[in-house]
């Protein structure tokens, strides 16, 4: 039997409607952001009009607001509006209106084999918006849960940042690598199609 999906005790909440740009590369980029907390940094993405964003939980534990840069450099608080420890995910609320912000699937777009990038800021916030490519090396389930496994390159501060095919469609979200001596490209992200329901939000 599968172990039940863990949702903490909140109601559904309204995000502002989704994209209509067109999915690309580039746009992608523009839809990622820094995010920093008291413990070090990570990585996230906008996902609705209204200044919505997503990242892991690991990223901003313990903390109700947060630094977040964006693509173009613009430094902006953030309040962190919800989490979901389990499924290490959270979202966080910057005020801004964007126009270029992810889309979150409803279903699974990513095939084992297929190529993928991840985007965000590893290791020093200076290297903000570095992209990295790889493949979906398979998929793993832990906890009950779905996990992509990807080659794609990421280091501890890309945690929280978005997995995209390479027409710019988000995929995952980058949670976290195998260290150890010896070991390289193994790393496992949290499906797009899951976060929904794990932070219990739709959009308008």
């Amino acid at each position: 039997a599968e172990e039940e999906v863990t949702v903490p005790e909140f109601g559904l909440l309204s995000l502002g409607g989704q994209s209509s740009a067109g999915a690309s590369v580039g746009n992608a980029m523009k839809a990622t952001v820094t995010v920093e907390s008291e413990d070090g940094h990570g990585s996230g993405f906008l996902v609705s009009s209204d200044g919505h964003l997503i990242t892991n939980y690991h990223v901003v534990a313990g903390e109700e607001t947060v630094d977040v840069t964006l693509n173009d450099g613009t430094e902006i608080e953030g309040t962190v509006v919800r989490f979901n420890d389990y499924a290490d995910l959270a979202l966080i609320k910057i005020d801004r209106q964007d126009s270029l912000y992810f889309n979150l699937p409803s279903s699974k777009q990513y095939e084992i084999g297929g190529d993928v990038y991840a985007i965000g800021t590893p290791n020093t916030v200076e290297l903000g918006q570095t992209l990295s490519k790889g493949i979906v090396s398979g998929v793993r389930k832990k906890d009950g849960n779905d996990w992509i496994q990807t080659d794609v390159s990421v280091n501890p501060g890309n945690s929280g940042g978005p997995l995209i095919s390479q027409d710019g469609e988000l995929l995952g979200v980058v949670n976290s690598k195998i260290v150890g001596f010896g070991v390289e490209g193994i790393a496992f992200c949290i499906p797009a199609e899951k976060v929904s329901e794990f932070l219990k939000i739709e959009f308008k």
